[in-house]
């Protein structure tokens, strides 16, 4: 890399963006238990790398952002991304790495406008101090127990957090037997009283993206939201979900959710919280559903989902069930069934394509439904390839 880039003999001075993706082919890797990679130390290697990252910021002083991938195992990569990320910490505009980020500066740049990070949680600061009101994007993914809005405070002295101009927001939650520990520890405090309640201000935000569980759900809840958002996306679990009929904003443009539930949920709150979101009385105007790993069949006189326009059901599901929910789906406009079963057909229904099934049977059941979609359809079916109507 040092003799392609030829430091001594071109003037790099004027270079602003760096985008490095860095994945070394080690003779010495394996495959773990988890079938991860895992890469073994190579310390000439690694002092090769910092001498040559050394050498980047040096002959390109004024870099002002930096995108930079590497293998998750590989320490290599980042030593390069944390050198470079490290040293223009005081004039980086953007900010993208993958994967964690050791952050040794006590704080970021005043003109940070865009930061996708994976804060590495081993780190004591965490994230070091960041000023909200230029960013305009955010996105922050791993996140364990130990985060909250702490560094991004508009002041040592204050709990306010003003993200003044952040029109994107995506948060992205592990959650493991330490973090619970350590929630309980924080849900004391608060009980106490001994907590930090940070006032959260996101005036101009458009686009929300949950996904994991955060422990701690007030730490969004309780945020100023615009009182309308073009887009909320939430991921992994009925309990995220929930976080939804708690945000403060009055309309929702666009709710997109994929839906895993736990063996724990109850069918009870399936319902309530889906119907909140989904239903009539909902502040959406249309929503994207995903069902996956629904451990019951869906009762169709319990749901109430009109604002419902796209749904993708990964469940098996037979035609009888199908055609027993699509009437409750008064808007839909495009459905995906990932594992459709014939069982329950009429036998000389058979015989049609299934184009000419989802046409003159599944269709005539919506005036809504536009376009349906079959994939890996079930051994009971006459049929194996996916249609598109």
């Amino acid at each position: 890399l040092h003799n392609i880039l030829s430091f001594n003999a071109i003037q790099w001075s004027s270079v602003k963006f760096i985008r490095s993706e860095m994945f070394f082919d080690y003779e010495t890797r394996r495959v773990d238990a988890n079938y991860e990679y895992v890469f073994e130390k190579c310390p000439q290697l690694e002092r090769l790398m910092s001498r040559f990252s050394a050498k980047v910021v040096q002959h390109m002083p004024n870099v002002v952002s930096i995108k930079h991938k590497s293998h998750k195992s590989d320490g290599i990569g980042q030593i390069f991304s944390n050198k470079l990320v490290n040293f223009y910490a005081a004039q980086l505009q953007r900010i993208e790495c993958y994967p964690e980020v050791k952050f040794a500066a006590p704080r970021l740049s005043n003109n940070l406008e865009y930061i996708h990070v994976y804060p590495d949680p081993s780190c004591r600061t965490f994230l070091p101090e960041i000023n909200p009101r230029p960013l305009k994007k955010l996105i922050l993914s791993d996140l364990s127990s130990n985060f909250s809005w702490k560094c991004f405070r508009n002041n040592e002295d204050s709990l306010a957090v003003s993200f003044s101009n952040l029109v994107c927001l995506e948060l992205s939650f592990t959650r493991t037997f330490d973090d619970i520990e350590s929630a309980a520890s924080r849900l004391e405090a608060i009980r106490l009283g001994n907590s930090e309640q940070y006032d959260v201000s996101l005036p101009k935000l458009k686009s929300l993206y949950i996904t994991g569980n955060p422990i701690m759900p007030e730490m969004i809840t309780s945020a100023n939201l615009p009182s309308r958002m073009a887009s909320v996306t939430v991921a992994e679990s009925l309990e995220n979900l929930s976080l939804c009929t708690m945000l403060n904003t009055k309309s929702i443009d666009s709710l997109k959710v994929v839906l895993n539930m736990n063996y724990y949920d109850s069918q009870e709150t399936f319902y309530r919280v889906t119907n909140s979101m989904f239903g009539k009385s909902s502040i959406c105007n249309k929503v994207s559903l995903e069902l996956r790993n629904i451990h019951f069949d869906l009762d169709v006189e319990r749901i109430d989902w009109s604002k419902v326009t796209e749904l993708t059901i990964g469940n098996p599901i037979t035609y009888l069930q199908l055609t027993g929910l699509l009437p409750r789906l008064t808007n839909l406009q495009e459905l995906v069934v990932s594992q459709f079963s014939c069982s329950g057909i009429d036998k000389e229904m058979l015989d049609v394509s299934i184009e000419s099934l989802v046409e003159k049977s599944l269709k005539s059941l919506s005036n809504s439904l536009q376009s349906v979609w079959f994939l890996n359809i079930a051994e009971d079916s006459s049929h194996e390839l996916a249609a598109l109507c």
